[in-house]
């Protein structure tokens, strides 16, 4: 009789979870990388001869005042193990790091540097 009242009680246990609408789907969430910030990403890209250029594309939620970057450091290294910084890019320097009224701001900067050299970047990104 209790093996019985087992099998039902289990059977009972799946019926609902399989008729359960939050166990069916998932429930859709909203992940953002900030309070300000839906989404952001930068790369690197050799652009031959030496040239690399640095892109970013950073999206804030809604239209902010201010949506992109504020800095970017470009390091060099010769064997990937000790960096040096080469450059830095600054939004006041560069007016397009920065878009005014704006949801996203997508935008490159270069540097003429060495072939046979590691480069890597210190992106930092703003929305306010």
């Amino acid at each position: 009789m209790i093996k019985k009242l087992s099998k039902s009680f289990v059977l009972f246990l799946i019926l609902v979870m399989c008729f359960n609408p939050e166990t069916m789907l998932a429930k859709q969430m909203e992940v953002y990388a900030s309070d300000y910030l839906t989404e952001y990403s930068a790369y690197i890209w050799p652009e031959g001869d030496g040239e690399i250029s640095i892109w970013f594309d950073v999206t804030g939620k809604g239209t902010m005042d201010e949506v992109g970057v504020l800095t970017i450091i470009l390091q060099e290294s010769d064997d990937g193990d000790t960096w040096n910084t080469v450059k830095t890019f600054r939004h006041t320097s560069y007016s397009n790091m920065l878009e005014y009224d704006s949801v996203d701001c997508v935008f490159g900067v270069y540097y003429s540097g060495t072939e046979d050299k590691y480069y890597r970047a210190y992106v930092t990104v703003w929305a306010g």
